[in-house]
């Protein structure tokens, strides 16, 4: 798109510098254009995407100034000037919205990107739909929009297709668990893997980022960064609690990355998960995708390194923490998923423990390329206090509900009995 259409009529009432400054942008989004078609660099890339965002403002900005030009020289009548001026705005809007977006996640979309290209042959494709995927998620945090986890569900089922109407009499019977396989829908529920409670300004400079948005979800499409998975109810509760965790298998070049389950609590492999199933049947088991859409490797990362330090602190699962010491390289898909110096800085305060380097040289970063919009604290530790805080009030949550949920079934255990 080279920019909001003028009217001859319009454009013609514009002054020659006018006309020469938006034929000037015109050019320069063409050369831009040309740069992000043939580079193969993805930070190149989303480089030329903020310059050709930018340019898409600026030319509307350029029409707008024309457009009131020509209507305090009586050459557009009022009417023209509000039909014009609406056309303009409803293609700076979107472009707009674009651009905070890309500066605000900036290293967010080139770690998607990174992660998409498997699954596509150019980095337009890759771009366009994790750019949908963002933008629903901000739509969705806006203001004037409270949080709903009904909507969250039904986007998360939709990206995964993990719905369908087995009895092929319109209506949604069944829904997908990516353990488990196929159950009664009112048995499925959806999983935030970094908790919703944690979104902040301290998450988002941990993982390098002016915003993290963890309602980050959107309909078919290929991009891994949405922080849910549909689990079984209990399953859901065992991620939370940390009783499981979810880690990739080594990646295998141009298939998109794989992951399985891991039992850390091995004192309930031998329970009952439901049915005839037990814990001990899903430890070490791969997860099964529907599609090609997958989470976001950064959150289960930091669900995995959670998980670690609160175990550590707590002294339990002794053989699994220190299986996980031993094995650093447990986590097979590397890369720059939070910041160094605040990850190791948080593991000290959350577990009083130094987090092992074999557990984060593969996966943080030092440095990143920011802007404005990222939080630059003289010092992080009172970010680290902040996140530390929000951790363990997650944690205590987390408690009250399993103690609530274990209240319940021994009540109805007990009414069992009285029968």
């Amino acid at each position: 798109m080279s920019g909001p259409e003028i009217p001859e009529r319009h454009s013609s009432l514009f002054s020659r510098s006018r006309r020469n400054r938006l034929d000037d942008i015109l050019k320069r989004k063409t050369s831009v254009a040309s740069m992000a078609s043939s580079t193969s660099s993805i930070s190149d890339f989303v480089g030329s995407k903020i310059d050709d965002v930018s340019l898409n403002i600026e030319y509307a900005d350029e029409m707008r100034k024309g457009l009131k030009e020509a209507l305090e020289d009586g050459n557009l009548h009022a009417q023209q000037y509000k039909e014009a001026i609406e056309d303009v705005e409803k293609y700076k809007k979107p472009k707009g919205r674009e651009i905070v977006i890309l500066k605000r996640q900036k290293k967010l979309i080139k770690d998607d990107l990174d992660e998409a290209l498997p699954l596509h042959t150019k980095l337009e494709d890759a771009y366009a739909n994790i750019l949908m995927n963002k933008v629903m998620a901000a739509t969705a945090k806006s203001k004037k929009n409270k949080y709903d986890q009904s909507v969250f569900k039904k986007l998360v089922f939709a990206y995964y297709g993990a719905e369908r109407d087995s009895l092929d009499d319109g209506k949604i019977d069944e829904s997908w668990c990516h353990l488990t396989g196929w159950h009664p829908a009112r048995n499925i529920k959806t999983a935030h893997i970094v908790p919703k409670s944690l979104e902040s300004s301290e998450l988002s400079y941990l993982f390098g980022a002016g915003e993290v948005m963890l309602s980050d979800v959107t309909n078919g499409i290929v991009v891994r960064t949405i922080p849910g998975l549909t689990l079984h109810d209990n399953i859901e509760e065992a991620l939370d609690s940390g009783a499981i965790v979810l880690i990739p298998l080594p990646p295998v070049k141009g298939e998109s990355t794989k992951w399985k389950c891991v039992l850390t609590d091995k004192g309930i492999k031998n329970r009952t998960l439901f049915s005839v199933m037990k814990w001990k049947d899903i430890d070490g088991r791969q997860l099964e995708f529907l599609t090609a859409n997958r989470p976001a490797r950064r959150y289960l990362y930091f669900r995995y390194i959670i998980t670690y330090l609160q175990h550590k602190k707590a002294g339990t699962l002794e053989g699994w923490v220190k299986d996980v010491e031993v094995k650093g390289t447990m986590w097979a898909t590397p890369g720059p998923y939070l910041r160094q110096s605040m990850l190791l800085t948080l593991a000290r305060r959350v577990s009083d423990h130094i987090l092992p380097k074999a557990l984060y040289e593969q996966t943080t970063f030092e440095e990143v390329e920011e802007d404005e919009s990222v939080a630059r604290p003289k010092e992080e530790d009172g970010m680290v206090a902040a996140l530390a805080l929000a951790l363990e009030e997650e944690k205590e949550a987390v408690v009250e509900k399993r103690r609530r949920m274990e209240e319940r079934e021994s009540d109805s255990d007990d009414d069992d009995d009285d029968e």
